[in-house]
């Protein structure tokens, strides 16, 4: 073990400002494991090189003299926002950078002195190359939209109040994603919108997708197709079986999960179920198979048959041996969140109690229970890894967003 000393050891950084670090400032850290962004100034670069840091994913460098606007999360530039910059910014942002239609390209020669985007950049068309000459880096997509009758900056839901608002023959530009969660009168669809472009994601009903597709830019996003006849969902679905008594829709079409409890009998899925549709994963015990996979488009749907107990994680948990001597059955773990293991659960109590581990998330385990994890694996998309025995000293810090040495 190491002596202690008074210097930090810290896990992981999200964005670390060094462009006022010193030699004495560095010199109170051991060691950083992994940094998302360092952002420096020529003359701070060198106490870069002094720490000891393992992962890095991005290095920015700005002007010694800027003046740097640093943002977390979304920045928007707007005329009324850039009229009020007296002398030119240096513009950081770990996030979003959004470009309104009324900046203009005087604006932003004026009075941006640089553009470093880490994360994604939405900009109008016409600006797109005033913004590229003042975009120093950006590690994240673009998203270019053209300006439009209507803009949309963000995400929109098409309704029949919203068709309504719009003079006919209106020319829209959704800069976001464009969802028409309901079946709309394609006549009105078509009275409405002569040109329609979406920048991002969306879905509308088979019984609308000619008439939304006709309007379509070339170069937009497609949009995804409910199939006709289909309720529309936007929510994770839990079907035990009085749920599934009360269902009235024979048809689903769900944007989140949808789990099928192990109370369900084969019967009562054939009467109430004809079809299931779901863009994230339908999670079924494997009793249902035979009878499930006729309700579901095999090469669309993903569908994990679970034995047992289902066991899901969504969140944080750590799962101990006392819970899993409370199932009477084998349990099959759903790893969507972050899972942890007790250090007292053994190899042993882990193969006996759980049929299948299913891992989207982050499984945290010990060296001597790791084996035991990995053979258990089905879907293995998500990350497995040691956690450290030794319990971390007194200097240690976890997870810091913003660290300014």
């Amino acid at each position: 073990m190491k002596p202690e000393t008074n210097r930090k050891n810290i896990g992981n950084v999200n964005v670390l400002d060094l462009r006022h670090a010193t030699e004495a400032s560095v010199a109170g850290i051991e060691r950083i494991g992994n940094v998302n962004l360092v952002i420096q100034t020529a003359n701070t670069a060198p106490h870069f090189q002094q720490l000891e840091v393992g992962n890095v994913n991005v290095v920015v460098t700005v002007p010694e003299d800027a003046d740097v606007h640093q943002v977390m999360g979304l920045s928007e530039l707007t005329g009324a926002s850039l009229e009020e910059v007296s002398s030119p910014i240096y513009l950081l942002v770990v996030g979003k950078l959004l470009v309104h239609p009324d900046v203009t390209v005087e604006a932003i020669s004026n009075r941006i002195a640089g553009i470093v985007v880490f994360g994604k950049l939405v900009c109008p068309q016409p600006l797109m190359g005033a913004i590229q000459g003042k975009l120093e880096r950006i590690s994240g997509k673009t998203t270019v939209y053209p300006v439009l009758d209507r803009v949309e900056l963000r995400s929109l839901t098409l309704d029949e109040g919203y068709l309504n608002s719009l003079p006919d023959g209106t020319k829209l530009s959704v800069a976001g994603s464009l969802d028409i969660p309901e079946v709309l009168s394609n006549d009105l669809i078509t009275q409405k919108i002569a040109v329609l472009h979406v920048s991002s994601s969306g879905l509308c009903h088979e019984e609308n997708h000619a008439a939304v597709q006709h309007a379509m830019t070339l170069g937009g996003t497609s949009l995804a197709v409910i199939p006709a006849g289909h309720r529309f969902v936007e929510q994770p679905l839990v079907l035990d079986r009085a749920h599934l008594s009360a269902l009235r829709d024979p048809f689903l079409y769900n944007t989140e999960q949808i789990i099928l409890a192990n109370d369900v009998p084969a019967d009562l899925v054939n009467e109430k179920i004809k079809g299931l549709r779901s863009e994230e994963i339908i999670v079924c015990p494997e009793e249902l198979e035979s009878v499930i996979v006729e309700k579901l488009d095999v090469l669309k749907d993903r569908v994990i048959f679970y034995k047992g107990e289902l066991l899901l994680v969504d969140g944080e948990e750590i799962l101990r041996s006392d819970r899993l001597a409370a199932y009477d059955r084998p349990v099959t773990l759903l790893v969507k969140g972050a899972l942890g293991l007790a250090k007292d659960l053994t190899a042993e109590q882990i193969t006996s109690r759980i049929a299948r581990v299913h891992n989207l998330g982050r499984i945290a385990c010990s060296s001597g229970q790791i084996g035991a994890i990995e053979s258990l694996l089905g879907i293995r998309d998500g990350e497995l890894v040691v956690d450290a025995e030794e319990a971390p000293s007194k200097n240690w810090i976890g997870n810091v967003n913003m660290l300014e040495l």
